[in-house]
Formats: C-alpha cells, sequence, structure tokens
C-alpha cells in the first residue's frame, strides 16, 4: 500500500486550540461512522502548542490548527490572510514563511491556500540590510566630504595668510636705509615735541643720534633676517599647497572609486595663477 492512500484526519478543539490526529486508510470507502470508530479505538493523547516542543512534523500540523481555528472565527469576513511559518525536514531545519488566505465558501466548508513566501522574505531582509548600509555608507561620505571641506578651508586661509605675510615683508624690503632712518627720526622727533619745554635744546642732537644709531641696527638686522624669513615662508607655503593638493586628489579619487564624480566648472584667475607658478618655479 503505498504513502498516497493514506489520510491523516483532525480532531480540532477550537477553544483549547489543541487537536487529536488519527490515520485513515483510504484504500476502501470511509464513511462518517467508519471514521469515528477508528478516531475512538485511536490511542493519540491530545496535542497543544506546548506539548510537542522539538517534534516538527507535530508543529507543523499544529500549525494547519491554528489556521483552522482562525476560520471558524471568520464571521462576515469572507477572506483573510495570515502569516504561517512551518519547519522543513531537511536536516538544515530551516523554517519556511507561508502567506495563507482563508476564503469561506458557505457554511461547513473554507478554502485554505497556502503559498512558500521565503524567498520573497529573504530578498526583503536582504534589501534591507542593503539599504541600511547604503545609508550608513552615504553618512560617511557626507561625513568625510564635509571634513574635507573644512580642512580645504582652513589650509585655503592658511595659504591666503602667507600671501599676505609675504607681500608685507616685501614691502618691508623695498625700503631703503634712508626711508628706515627718515622713519625712525620722524618718530623720534615727535617724542621729543611732546615732552616738557623745561629740558634743554641740547640734547636733542644727542637723540637724534641715538635714532640713527637705532635705524641702522634695525637695517643689519632686518638684511640679515630677510633670507632666513623667505626661507621659511618658501617651506611653509610649499608645505600648505602640497597638503591642499594631497586633500583635493584624495577626495577626487574616492568620489572616482564611488562613482559619484561629477565634472563642476570654477572660476580661475590667469594672473594669479601665473605669479603663482612663476614663484613655485
Amino acid at each position: 500500500m503505498t504513502e498516497g492512500l493514506f489520510s491523516l484526519f483532525l480532531e480540532i478543539d477550537p477553544d483549547k486550540h489543541s487537536y487529536r490526529s488519527f490515520v485513515v486508510d483510504l484504500s476502501s470507502p470511509i464513511t462518517r461512522e467508519t471514521a469515528i470508530a477508528l478516531r475512538n479505538r485511536t490511542l493519540h493523547d491530545e496535542y497543544t502548542q506546548n506539548k510537542f516542543v522539538g517534534l516538527k512534523h507535530d508543529q507543523n500540523i499544529y500549525a494547519v490548527t491554528r489556521l483552522l481555528c482562525e476560520e471558524r472565527e471568520l464571521n462576515e469576513q469572507r477572506e483573510k490572510t495570515v502569516m504561517q511559518a512551518l519547519v522543513s525536514h531537511d536536516t538544515a531545519n530551516r523554517i519556511h514563511q507561508f502567506e495563507t488566505k482563508i476564503t469561506k465558501l458557505g457554511v461547513d466548508s473554507s478554502l485554505i491556500v497556502m503559498r512558500d513566501i521565503s524567498e520573497r522574505c529573504q530578498r526583503f531582509e536582504i534589501e534591507k540590510k542593503l539599504i541600511v548600509e547604503q545609508t550608513a555608507r552615504k553618512k560617511d561620505y557626507e561625513a568625510n566630504r564635509f571634513t574635507r571641506h573644512e580642512v580645504k578651508n582652513g589650509l585655503l586661509a592658511a595659504i591666503g595668510l602667507m600671501d599676505s605675510i609675504r607681500e608685507q615683508n616685501d614691502h618691508f624690503k623695498l625700503m631703503t636705509p634712508e626711508m628706515i632712518s627718515n622713519t625712525t627720526q620722524t618718530t623720534s622727533v615727535v617724542e621729543l615735541n611732546g615732552t616738557s619745554d623745561e629740558k634743554n635744546s641740547e640734547s636733542i642732537p644727542t637723540q637724534r643720534i641715538e635714532a640713527n644709531v637705532e635705524a641702522e641696527t634695525v637695517e643689519y638686522s632686518c638684511t640679515g633676517s630677510c633670507s632666513d624669513l623667505e626661507e621659511c615662508y618658501e617651506e611653509l607655503d610649499n608645505t600648505l599647497r602640497d597638503i591642499l593638493d594631497a586633500v583635493m586628489d584624495h577626495a577626487m579619487s574616492l568620489e572616482l572609486v564611488n562613482g559619484e564624480y561629477d565634472v563642476r566648472p570654477e572660476r580661475v584667475s590667469v594672473p594669479e595663477l601665473l605669479s603663482a607658478i612663476r614663484r613655485q618655479s
């Protein structure tokens, strides 16, 4: 006798959500009286949700029992869709998700259609994880972009400050010793005019001599330190520009790798660009 000639009958108690099961031989006609007598001869216990933990076959039967209880609770509602999990009988013990549609056909009849949607659920979980990863990656990209923007602004501000210091230094180097001496003497004369008239006027030439000595000292110290300052300016300026180029190159490479690079037009001052090239050369 083949397996297809047997059927599993369930006697369900909807109030307790329990069932009794017994096997019926379908090789011969079965009447209601025969099924009742067979059920009375069956010594199976009453199974509930907490009584068959670990038994995959009984877990699936209890899942079907719950669906039949759901069908019994349908009143005016003709259809109902629920999610039900069933355990597979392979060694992996995989849990399959089923979409179950219960349709009440009549007073004593209902149609239950179960469709395996495990792959759809797995795909949904994968898409959800992908969205989470993409969101985290976008947040990291925005944070890195903001950091690069702040670093670039800081470097540009430092380069602008260097250019301003260099211009002041160049202006100071263009001053002749006579200009430095006159500036210092003028300052000394102004200070002398602000003193009391009771002081002797013979002290004025002495103070002017001291001012000339001070001007010569300033001239000597300026001549001796300008070359060192210029070297420091050049080294610091080159370092800042190298760091700026490295930051911009790294940002562009990341955008190229992530496929987010976009050509953006930017205004360029040709005279400033040529002057910067001349300074570097």
